[in-house]
C-alpha cells in the first residue's frame, strides 16, 4: 500500500512570491506613478488625481527630478516659477577721486531662472515652500564701479597746481588725467583713450594748426575759436583747450573711448 503524502492545493487568491527586486525610484507624471525594478521591468500604479496635484511642466524643468513614494503627501503641490537672480556689485575706492563721486564702469543686470518648488498647502493656504530644482536661463552680470575716497579740497588744490604754467606735453597729460577724473569721473582706462585720441589729432601740441581747416589746439577744435566758451586764452593755454576738449567729448560721445573708436572708424571725431 502506497501512502500518499497530504498536501494542500493553492487557494484561488494565493500568489507565488515575487523574485523581483524592489522599486528603486518613483517619478510623478499626470495621475500615474511609474517605477522600475532591478530586473528592468516597468510597473505602473494607478494613483487618484485628487490626493496629489502635480504640475508636470515643473518637473520637466529638471529631468532628474524624482519623488520617493514615502514622501508623497496629499497636501503637496509642485509648481514652477520664473525668478530674478540679483547681480553683485564690485566697487573699488580711488583716492584720486573726490568723496561722493562714483562712476559705473559696467552696469549690472539681473539674471533669470526657472525654479521648481514643493508647496505644502493646508485648507487651501500655503504654509511652506521648498526649492526642488533650479534651471538658470540667464546669468546675472555684476556691476563694476569706482567710488572716490579722496579729500575734495586736496584734489582741487592738485588741479590748481597742475594747471598753472603748463608748457610741456607731459604737464598737459598730468593735468588732463587729474581734470577728467575730478570733473567727469573718468578713470585710467578713459585717460588712455583720450591720450591716444589727442596724440592722433595734434601730438598734444597746443599750437597745432591744421593747414587745410581752421581746427586748432590739442583737441583740434573746429573752428578753434569755439574754445573761447571756456576762456579767452584758448590759443595759448593748454588747460583751456583740455577743458573744452573734455567737455566736447562728454556732450557728444559720453566717454573718451567712444570718441576714440569713432575717430578710428571715420578719421575724425
Amino acid at each position: 500500500m502506497i501512502e500518499r503524502g497530504r498536501h494542500r492545493a493553492p487557494g484561488r487568491h494565493a500568489r507565488p512570491k515575487s523574485k523581483q527586486g524592489p522599486i528603486v525610484a518613483l517619478a510623478i507624471t499626470a495621475a500615474l506613478i511609474f517605477g522600475v525594478g532591478f530586473n528592468g521591468i516597468a510597473y505602473s500604479i494607478d494613483f487618484k488625481a485628487e490626493p496629489v496635484a502635480v504640475d508636470a511642466t515643473a518637473l520637466i524643468q529638471d529631468e532628474a527630478a524624482f519623488v520617493d513614494v514615502k514622501e508623497l503627501d496629499p497636501n503637496v503641490l509642485f509648481v514652477a516659477a520664473e525668478v530674478e537672480i540679483p547681480y553683485e556689485v564690485s566697487e573699488t575706492q580711488d583716492p584720486q577721486m573726490a568723496q561722493g563721486t562714483r562712476v559705473v564702469q559696467q552696469p549690472g543686470t539681473t539674471g533669470e531662472a526657472v525654479v521648481t518648488y514643493a508647496v505644502r498647502v493646508l485648507n487651501g493656504v500655503e504654509v511652506a515652500r521648498t526649492e526642488v530644482s533650479r534651471s538658470v536661463n540667464r546669468d546675472p552680470i555684476p556691476e563694476v564701479a569706482i567710488a572716490g575716497s579722496g579729500d575734495p579740497n586736496t584734489i582741487a588744490n592738485q588741479l590748481k597746481k597742475a594747471e598753472v604754467g603748463i608748457k610741456s606735453i607731459e604737464q598737459s597729460k598730468i593735468f588732463t588725467e587729474l581734470y577728467i577724473k575730478a570733473t567727469y569721473s573718468w578713470g585710467a582706462d578713459q585717460f588712455q583713450c583720450i591720450d591716444k585720441l589727442w596724440e592722433k589729432e595734434s601730438n598734444w601740441r597746443y599750437t597745432a594748426d591744421n593747414p587745410t581747416s581752421s581746427a586748432y589746439g590739442i583737441p583740434q577744435a573746429l573752428p578753434g575759436s569755439r574754445m573761447a566758451s571756456i576762456a579767452s586764452d584758448w590759443e595759448t593755454n593748454p588747460a583751456t583747450q583740455i577743458k573744452w576738449g573734455a567737455q566736447y567729448i562728454s556732450e557728444r560721445y559720453t566717454t573718451p573711448c567712444a570718441a576714440y573708436e569713432k575717430a578710428l572708424t571715420r578719421g575724425w571725431y
